[in-house]
């Protein structure tokens, strides 16, 4: 094993022999083994006994044949998330391993053989000896609390943020966490139920909008002024090049940007910057209803993403992503909401099919080649639900109550590597709440962790709204990172869409709503200027608006007909009238 300093990554090299007489590939699986000490106990450091963090697949082998699979295993995944007392990610003092193995139970056997332990046995309850050889060690001297204080990604602090999703820190009734520091005691043996303190229960009421005391009014931005500036011309300016977005977003109104806001599987076109409509597809295992709005074809059905994962095989997994982007672009699909990182908690989750994996290193390993593999052709990956989607059933308004840790290091870290390491630029919310509050209006989920600690430049949207309820705390939703709404459409009576709302409350001078919009604006076109949306365009591409032939006929020919049907009515009634003259003269003619 080696350890490049300059990526902060560990390299192990594992040769592979076939001693079998049947070609085939094999899997090499690496788990690593973190210090659980003093410290840890102390301060609530949960871990378990190993954790897979990288894993390779060797090619085709003959009987006799070998090869030597080179696993990259980031540092960064030996880190635990310390909500505690350094309230950020620590590296334990301690020794340190990595073993490989067949799975977990096999590589931990390798780790305790290291150790110099016996009496182990396999997974199914076999003697076991395990294998020293495969197992690796080191020595950490001392507890490192900041070597991941500071974002990798931007020059964020990374520090507690979702205090308010643990019970324990809402002054209501407390839960018990499993702890592998007293199995015994802390093991769950009854249900538990929750008392909602007054406080709880306005954040799940939902209305948590607040303007800043220095908010800007509304008549201290520009709309409307044209600076010569198209969508086109957007695709290669940084995001941070905030002189030039403020420039291009000058130029749309009000009403512009907001017709933008509600989706129905894509968004209208902006005709005063040359924005085409976009298309965008439901991909669970096939992608789907895009396909009555475009081309008209139907997707592929592929194996679940469930199988796909459980192929351990890298260039299966790229090539399949690439497959799938093809396939978007083939039918004219701008944007995926494609299934992927939430944990497979509970075998009950309806959505399992459509994740990867019950552990979190896995969804980072994986969603990063899928999103690399997705994003270079030009389709947006709008990765769901985010996040600690939990249940399919009965999941509109559920609250999910969990601590930072388990939300950092599983949660958290599935979506991580497929926005920091992938460059995905979407992202579907999920219906659920974190603790009381709901995902689409999540501060610290969407704005201080993806854009704020993950320098996520993309655009974000709701999961389904449909009019009324929880979900369309539309002002809230905006301010906390929310950019566009899923599915949003008046619903009854007193409805209104996102459109509406946000029009209604910029129109009665609510200048920090303006400029909400406008950052949303800026994160949509920002990822569409990154898409196909683009292609074939330039500076001098405008609209045009042409009357096909078919379409001229069509309306002559309805013209025709209803004038036909109104002279032949009159005709009709003339008749009537004067049939019915004639019969009460006593005569007919």
């Amino acid at each position: 094993m080696t350890y490049d300093e300059d990526t902060d990554t560990y390299h192990v090299k594992v040769t592979v022999k076939n001693d079998g007489d049947t070609a085939g590939k094999s899997v090499v699986e690496v788990y690593a083994q973190t210090p659980y000490g003093t410290y840890e106990k102390e301060n609530a450091v949960e871990k378990s006994a190993v954790q897979i963090v990288g894993f390779g697949k060797t090619d085709v082998l003959e009987p006799g044949a070998s090869e030597t699979v080179d696993v990259a295993v980031e540092r960064y995944l030996l880190a635990s998330y310390d909500d505690t007392n350094a309230k950020g990610y620590i590296l334990s003092e301690g020794d340190y391993y990595l073993a490989v193995g067949d799975d977990a139970h096999d590589a931990l056997n390798n780790i305790l053989a290291a150790k110099g332990a016996s009496g182990m046995t396999d997974v199914l309850g076999n003697t076991a000896q395990g294998d020293a050889g495969k197992a690796y060690t080191w020595n950490q001297s001392e507890l490192d609390t900041e070597t991941y204080r500071t974002s990798r990604y931007t020059d964020m602090e990374v520090t507690n943020q979702f205090h308010d999703a643990d019970l324990n820190n809402l002054e209501t009734d407390t839960v018990q966490y499993l702890s592998r520091s007293d199995w015994e005691g802390t093991y769950p043996r009854e249900q538990v139920s929750v008392t909602a303190t007054e406080e709880m229960m306005e954040t799940l009421d939902g209305s948590l909008y607040e303007k800043p005391e220095d908010t800007p009014s509304v008549d201290d931005f520009t709309q409307g002024e044209d600076a010569g500036m198209s969508f086109v011309d957007m695709k290669d300016v940084e995001y941070d090049d905030e002189q030039t977005w403020d420039k291009f977003l000058d130029q749309l109104t009000v009403e512009d940007m907001c017709s933008i806001l509600p989706d129905q599987n894509g968004s209208q076109m902006i005709e005063s910057i040359t924005m085409p409509e976009t298309y965008r597809g439901d991909d669970l295992d096939c992608l789907e209803q895009v396909k009555f709005k475009a081309t008209g074809k139907s997707g592929t059905v592929w194996p679940s993403t469930v199988v796909m994962t459980s192929t351990w095989n890298k260039e299966d997994l790229a090539r399949r992503s690439s497959l799938i982007a093809n396939e978007a672009y083939f039918m004219g699909c701008t944007e995926i909401w494609s299934g992927g990182p939430n944990i497979h908690r509970t075998p009950f989750n309806g959505r399992a099919s459509a994740y990867y994996s019950e552990d979190g290193n896995v969804g980072y390993l994986v969603g990063t080649i899928v999103a690399e593999n997705v994003q270079k052709y030009g389709i947006i990956l709008g990765y769901k639900h985010m996040v600690v989607n939990d249940q399919e059933a009965n999941r509109e308004s559920v609250a999910t109550f969990v601590n930072e840790q388990a939300l950092r290091e599983n949660y958290l870290r599935a979506f991580e590597g497929a926005y920091t390491k992938g460059g995905a630029l979407g992202t579907m919310t999920a219906f659920n709440r974190i603790g009381c509050t709901y995902c689409g209006s999540s501060v610290a989920l969407l704005t201080n962790v993806r854009r704020g600690e993950w320098g996520f430049h993309g655009h974000v949207t709701s999961d389904a709204v449909v009019g009324t309820g929880y979900k369309t705390h539309y002002d809230s939703n905006l301010a906390a990172g929310v950019d566009y709404f899923c599915w949003d459409m008046a619903n009854g009576e007193g409805s209104k869409t996102s459109a509406e709302r946000i029009e209604e409350m910029i129109e009665g001078g609510d200048g920090y709503m303006l400029q909400l919009l406008r950052d949303a604006t800026k994160h949509t076109v920002y990822a569409q200027s990154r898409s196909i949306l683009v292609n074939g365009m330039d500076s001098s591409s405008h609209v045009e608006h042409v009357t096909p032939w078919w379409e001229t006929a069509l309306f002559t020919l309805k013209t025709v007909t209803a004038v036909l049907t109104i002279l032949f009515a009159v005709l009709y009634c003339l008749e009537v009238f004067v049939w019915s003259k004639a019969r009460k003269e006593g005569k007919r003619e």
